[in-house]
């Protein structure tokens, strides 16, 4: 509280506060000491005093305890009224009875004697209380007991009170008149400093000094005020140097600053095309210069080219070159066309330059936004016209953020219905919010995703719709596109196509079982009738003349023909309806395998010309492959030395494999008439055929992704040319070897 007070106060009463208050405190506490020390020894001195008085009554009572003479006992009391601050005496006899007893006149009260004591003093309830035995050689034989009141301590402490509370009062004025005169010797020197200080905070003169007046801390301060007021000023000075070139240099930067902020505003119009802010920058960058008078601008950008009215070149000019995309798409020129400076001075200013630079730069921005603003257009544009239904929204909710056209006009909502409704409000298939966030984990694993289900319109209708979903994280935001096609047509398509594939599938049955039946009722009779030729020729060979014989050899022969031809009608029938088995087949071996079942006449000669592949397929029908055409070959070898070629090599990721022979060719036009079925090339009396080996071929190769065609020159020999599709791993094998090569 008391230094709370002082914060307050003036460095004058401060001083004079802390001098008086140090000198109360000091003389307070040397005042009462000295008061204490008083009351000590005025009550040792009573006590002296009091026992002297006990002695001398000790002694003149001793003869009146002698002979018990009470009178003479009380005249000797009696005489204590001489001291008034004696309340009460009495003398004890030796058995401790009172003997006589004296009471100041005025005490009302009966005081009653206290019990007789050894040698002893007591201050109880402000007396004192004194016991002095008397003894008559050297036996004890009475007890004096005297009771003081202390008037006389009281009336000294009063005294002293007065005197010291005198003496504080008479040192604390001079102790304050003292403090008036001696605190200006500290006081002073800080209130001439603060003058000072106040002077140069009110007039902002920093030239002005503190004078020191003495050496000590005092001195010190001011002479690093003074230091200080001096580096104030050489700083002050500098600023005002400073602030004049500072102006100089806002007056220049104004006009800069006015031409960007132009630019900005100019930018700002809506719809304003790219040259038109091309050609008003070029008066601003004119007016922006000191000289605009002198001065012509030309932009060229993408090859067109912006100029000022008064555009002519001069050898003074300033450059900036104008990126679009990280590429220089343009130039920005200045020149002046004013009289020649003196010798080394330009007519441009270093900061028209760098606001030559941040115009160009500027502009690059301004053309990079413009063309990506128009490409944006023209990418929503496409996204509106899509006939898809396109929809971006959050992963977290699924809520949609953006729709195209295409969706508003699917679904029969506007697009502001739409960005207040998520996915699952128009998908069936995403019933709450636990299965929409089941899927979009899944599709954050897997980062694409189609799924289908059925799309509800406004009206509560709803539709098959396809939807293909695109994960996309930016700037730590996770994001869905989805891209849904309506699909009603397709399933409807998909629905009637399954209805057929079942409807083929048990017509398929049907001409399969009608084929083996077919193939047993005729087969049994053609054996039976083979069987009878048989007999009949056996039986009746003496019998039968040669027209007989030969009538007899031609029915066996019709008969055979005819199982021949049922047997390739059912291998036909079964390629591609019965499911085949793929495995890993060595052709090298199977076509050994093959040439051997066919038996070739001794004149033809076959041979593999290279190395055969292993292929991934079905044996039997490689094997009918290669066995058809082999048969094919040597059945119609017209040549005394008949040679057969059989070859292979990759191509474009196929096998592509050779059967040619050096018969008798095939004309161009029936090339393809070869392949269907039940045709020959030759009468059937000619050349043993049913016409179905090499559609069966044809029919195998297709099947397994290839394709079979012939070349051939008549007279000189056929090649018959089909295709195998190599197994994925072998083709990227082949690739990296490839490209291993060529490294």
């Amino acid at each position: 509280m008391i230094t709370f007070k002082l914060q307050n106060m003036t460095i004058k009463q401060k001083l004079t506060a802390i001098i008086m208050f140090t000198s109360a405190v000091i003389l307070l506490l040397a005042i009462t000491i000295f008061i204490i020390w008083g009351q000590i020894e005025a009550r040792r001195q009573l006590v002296i005093d009091l026992n002297c008085h006990a002695a001398m009554i000790a002694d003149n009572c001793k003869a009146s305890l002698a002979f018990s003479d009470k009178e003479d006992a009380e005249q000797i009391l009696s005489a204590l009224h001489a001291r008034g601050s004696i309340v009460f005496a009495c003398v004890y006899d030796k058995q401790g009875q009172v003997f006589v007893e004296y009471q100041r006149k005025g005490i009302t009260e009966k005081i009653r004697p206290s019990e007789p004591q050894d040698d002893s003093h007591a201050f109880e309830h402000g007396y004192l209380s004194l016991f002095h035995q008397i003894k008559l050689d050297g036996e004890m034989v009475g007890t004096v007991y005297l009771r003081d009141d202390m008037s006389r301590i009281s009336a000294a402490l009063m005294w002293n009170i007065v005197v010291a509370i005198s003496t504080l009062l008479f040192v604390m004025v001079v102790a304050y008149f003292l403090s008036l005169k001696l605190q200006k010797v500290v006081s002073g020197p800080i209130l001439s400093l603060a003058e000072v200080a106040k002077g140069v905070s009110e007039k902002k003169d920093y030239s002005v000094r503190a004078i020191k007046q003495s050496n000590d801390e005092v001195g010190w301060l001011i002479d690093t005020f003074n230091e200080m007021l001096e580096q104030i000023q050489q700083r002050d000075a500098e600023l005002v140097g400073s602030k004049e070139q500072l102006e100089i240099k806002v007056e220049e930067r104004i006009k800069d600053l006015n031409c960007l902020y132009s630019l900005s505003k100019l930018v700002e119009q809506p719809e304003i095309p790219l040259g038109a802010i091309f050609q008003e920058t070029t008066e601003l960058i004119r007016m922006a210069y000191q000289y605009p008078d002198f001065i012509c601008v030309r932009i060229t950008f993408n090859g067109v080219k912006y100029i000022t009215d008064n555009f002519d070149k001069s050898e003074l000019s300033q450059h900036a070159g104008i990126k679009a995309g990280g590429e220089k798409a343009g130039d920005i020129e200045v020149y002046y066309l004013g009289e020649e400076a003196e010798a080394g001075e330009s007519p441009f200013l270093q900061e028209e330059g760098e606001l030559l630079d941040a115009i160009a730069e500027h502009l690059g921005r301004i053309a990079e936004r413009t063309q990506a603003g128009e490409k944006l257009q023209l990418f929503r544009n496409l996204i509106d016209r899509s006939n898809d239904c396109i929809f971006v929204m959050k992963l977290k909710w699924g809520r949609f953020l953006d729709v195209n056209d295409k969706a508003c006009e699917s679904l029969g909502y506007t697009r502001e219905e739409l960005l207040t409704m998520s996915f699952k409000d128009i998908e069936e298939s995403i019933r709450d919010e636990s299965a929409w966030q089941q899927q979009a984990e899944e599709l954050k694993l897997k980062t694409d995703l189609v799924i289908e289900g059925r799309h509800k319109r406004k009206d509560a209708t709803t539709f098959y719709a396809e939807t293909s979903l695109k994960y996309v994280s930016q700037d730590k935001e996770e994001y869905i596109i989805a891209v849904a096609r309506d699909v009603t047509e397709r399933k409807k398509v998909e629905e009637e196509r399954e209805k057929l594939l079942e409807q083929v599938e048990s017509i398929n049955k049907e001409l399969k079982d009608f084929a083996y039946i077919v193939s047993h009722d005729l087969k049994a009779p053609l054996r039976g009738i083979k069987t009878l030729a048989d007999w009949i020729a056996t039986d009746y060979a003496d019998k039968l003349d040669e027209e007989g014989r030969e009538q007899i050899g031609l029915l066996s022969g019709r008969v055979v023909r005819m199982h021949n031809l049922i047997d390739g009608v059912l291998q036909y029938s079964r390629v591609g309806r019965e499911k085949v088995k793929r495995v890993r087949v060595n052709l090298n071996e199977l076509v050994s395998e093959v040439i051997e079942a066919i038996v070739p006449p001794e004149h033809i000669e076959i041979t593999v010309e290279n190395e055969m592949p292993v292929v991934e397929c079905d044996e039997t029908r490689i094997m009918q492959v290669f066995q058809n055409l082999l048969s094919t070959a040597v059945k119609y070898m017209d040549k005394p030395q008949g040679r057969i070629r059989i070859g292979c090599v990759q191509e474009n990721g196929f096998w592509k494999f050779s059967v040619s022979d050096n018969g008798p060719g095939i004309e161009e036009a029936h090339y393809e008439k070869i392949f269907q079925i039940f045709q020959t090339l030759l009468p059937r009396d000619e050349v043993e055929s049913t016409g179905v080996g090499l559609s069966v071929v044809k029919k195998i190769v297709e099947l397994y992704g290839g394709r079979i065609w012939v070349e051939s020159k008549p007279g000189e020999g056929s090649t018959f040319f089909f295709t195998l599709p190599k197994p994925e791993s072998e083709v990227e094998y082949d690739a990296k070897l490839e490209a291993n090569i060529v490294s």
